[in-house]
């Protein structure tokens, strides 16, 4: 506040407590726990966190030593259980770091394939034991589509989900239960596929997103270091996108964003990664001997299609937009 010479300082802030991890895990589902690190000593002590006080207890000790938390994910064992944890920096310029760490028990996730596995295991057995003990020529009816299912659950076990089991034994036991694996296979399959498609691509516009950006940065990067090629990045920012959210809403701002993908396709080359930065921020991967040329005639094509406006129900909307080229 000025007066006009500086007279006062306004500051908004929020305490870090054991309410505010549990906000964290109800909108992650993640047990959260937050960290104070000295950025001289780099020491943490444990703030506030969704673990009971046992855990949080034994948790510091089972971080890894040697300074501040790393960045990328780490696997750590608190009283024999155990997690896999994403530290993310939440502090400003303070004299101190605030670190949340996101945990989610391993032993916890994996407990269902487990279960899922002993279940299988135990079929197979009770159906063995019912091949042995009807003779050799049940044996041959059986111990062969027994041994395909056998095959099948360690293909699931590997992580294999293409081998389906043929259903040829109309509805007697073994049909109904290479069919159920069947659909077992398909729903595991399709779940992973799920997550793996959440984990690198943008939820609201389809594109990647930062993390699978980042990936495919580093391994181009390598490999037009190898083959001796160029390659560009483009990034793109939209003018005045929080202006356009204040005065039409956040539903006008998620349409133009979803609109501004296919946009990005269409511009960009067949061969380019488009991507979702965060906000209102595109990025365009060009690779295969890339140039300034192509990177600078990609931009052109693009601000020469954003000349149309966007339409936001019945009302026009100009957007113009920001390029950066390496």
């Amino acid at each position: 506040l000025k007066a006009p010479l500086p007279v006062a300082w306004v500051v908004a802030g929020f305490k870090i407590d054991d309410e505010r991890a549990r906000e964290f895990k109800k909108l992650t589902g993640l047990d959260a726990t937050f960290f104070l690190e000295d950025r001289e000593g780099g020491n943490a002590a444990v703030a506030a966190s969704t673990l009971t006080g046992a855990q949080q207890r034994s948790l510091p000790g089972a971080l890894p030593p040697g300074g501040p938390l790393p960045h990328e994910s780490i696997e750590i064992t608190v009283l024999g259980e155990q997690f896999l944890g994403i530290p993310r920096d939440v502090s400003g310029d303070g004299g101190s770091h605030v670190t949340v760490l996101l945990q989610r028990s391993l032993d916890q996730a994996l407990q269902p394939f487990r279960n899922l596995r002993r279940k299988l295991a135990l079929l197979f057995t009770a159906g063995l034991f019912v091949t042995l003990a009807g003779g050799m020529l049940i044996s041959s009816r059986i111990t062969k589509p027994l041994r395909r299912l056998a095959e099948g659950v360690h293909s699931v076990e590997q992580g294999d989900y293409t081998r389906v089991l043929p259903v040829d034994r109309g509805q007697d036991e073994i049909g109904r239960l290479s069919n159920a694996f069947n659909l077992m296979r398909e729903a595991v399959k399709k779940r992973e596929e799920q997550i793996r498609y959440y984990a690198y691509n943008d939820i609201l516009t389809g594109l990647a997103n930062r993390s699978y950006l980042y990936q495919r940065l580093d391994s181009e990067i390598a490999g037009a270091r190898e083959r001796g090629q160029g390659l560009a990045l483009i990034l793109m920012n939209i003018e005045r996108f929080n202006e356009v959210v204040a005065t039409l809403g956040h539903t006008a701002g998620r349409s133009i964003l979803k609109d501004m993908a296919p946009l990005l396709k269409d511009a960009a080359p067949s061969s380019a990664l488009v991507a979702r930065f965060g906000g209102d921020l595109f990025a365009i991967l060009l690779t295969g001997d890339a140039d300034e040329l192509a990177a600078v005639n990609v931009v052109r094509d693009i601000q020469k299609r954003i000349e149309t406006p966007f339409w936001v129900g019945k009302a026009p909307v100009q957007i113009e937009a920001r390029f950066g080229i390496t």
